[in-house]
């Protein structure tokens, strides 16, 4: 008999699929943004 791994515990929590979502549209500026980079 083969070794059965145990089944992962479940993280999260199911939702049903919440239909229509509006999409988020774009919006165009004059200049980027200034602020840290993420970048090291």
């Amino acid at each position: 008999m083969a070794f059965q791994r145990e089944k992962p515990a479940a993280i999260g929590v199911k939702a049903p699929f919440p239909g229509f979502l509006e999409p988020a549209l774009a919006t165009s500026i004059e200049k980027v943004p200034s602020g840290e980079s993420l970048d090291p």
